[in-house]
């Protein structure tokens, strides 16, 4: 076997080995990202619990996609929160709903959807504010807070848009549901 062959098959043989190692550090960073841990929770895990909430705030979607961002921020006790951001993003690239939820707890922290009312034909009759009350507390246990949770002002009527304030223990919610069909619109639950 001449020189330059022996050479070839050695620059070959180098080159499937290099190749090999690229594609196996690819396939470790793109499972990290999956189970790259923020707090006690997964970027996988923060999906999984979006699921049920996003596949009830979009009930007619299909092929949602869905990505999870990690992200931190100082509270107002002065102290690092770490949060995941999740996104809902249709076949089309287009954002339809969000999620955040505390990374340490698991949490759901604000949950929004990108559908607003004005969009939609208006409905013949809209609900009430005992019916939007309801359904307030509905879409809260939907997202992880059942409990005990009662109106702490009236609920405000605005834009097709029913405006809630909520309070159980030591926590507040401000719901927006939609007034003609008793969507969520968005959710936000802090510490009271």
């Amino acid at each position: 076997m001449s020189r330059i062959r022996v050479i070839k098959i050695c620059l070959l043989l180098c080159l499937l080995v290099f190749s090999q190692i690229i594609a196996a550090r690819n396939r470790r960073q793109q499972e990290s990202g999956k189970t790259q841990l923020l707090g006690r929770t997964t970027a996988q895990q923060a999906i999984e619990l979006s699921k049920p909430v996003f596949v009830a705030l979009l009930p007619q979607s299909e092929d949602l996609y869905l990505t999870a961002e990690p992200s931190e921020m100082l509270g107002r006790d002065y102290r690092q929160h770490r949060f995941w951001n999740v996104q809902c993003v249709d076949d089309h690239g287009m954002v339809k709903a969000h999620l955040t939820c505390d990374a340490d707890s698991g949490a759901v922290i604000l949950v929004g959807c990108l559908s607003h009312p004005a969009r939609l034909p208006r409905s013949a009759t809209q609900e009430s504010a005992s019916e939007a009350t309801a359904r307030a507390q509905t879409w809260l246990k939907l997202v992880g807070y059942a409990g005990d949770w009662r109106p702490i002002t009236t609920p405000k009527h605005g834009d097709r848009v029913w405006r809630i304030v909520m309070a159980r223990d030591d926590q507040q919610a401000l719901l927006s549901i939609d007034a003609d069909n008793g969507r969520l619109m968005s959710a936000s639950i802090r510490p009271r």
